[in-house]
């Protein structure tokens, strides 16, 4: 018996360590995207109020998602109003190194507000 649960233990430990790297690497990569959410949002001239990752999303349908991860974003402006995007950036992974941080799309859900000249 003994001879059982340690065949057992063996075969399971791959998986298990697998599972455990990948989700490590996964929550990594979902914490530097949101760290380059909040950074692109304060040089843009908005407050991050939200931002969710989306594995489903309506736009990029066609193009590779390797290497990226999407968000579901609602920024504040100065003047307090909430205005939300789909934003596609880097995933920010070892795994794939060629995909370049700084490349970010962002497609918002309204146009920006355009302000009358007096």
């Amino acid at each position: 018996m003994p001879t059982l649960n340690a065949d057992l233990a063996w075969h399971l430990s791959g998986p298990l360590l697998a599972v455990f790297y990948f989700t490590a690497l996964s929550l990594s990569g979902r914490q530097r995207g949101l760290q380059f959410l909040h950074d692109w949002a304060r040089t843009q001239g908005f407050v991050l109020v939200s931002a969710r990752r989306r594995l489903f999303v309506p736009h990029w349908r066609w193009r590779p998602s390797k290497g990226y991860q999407f968000f579901r974003v609602t920024v504040r402006d100065g003047d307090g109003v909430l205005r939300a995007n789909w934003t596609r950036c880097s995933d920010f992974s070892p795994i794939f190194p060629r995909t370049d941080p700084t490349t970010m799309d962002v497609i918002w859900d309204d146009p920006a507000p355009q302000i009358a000249s007096a």
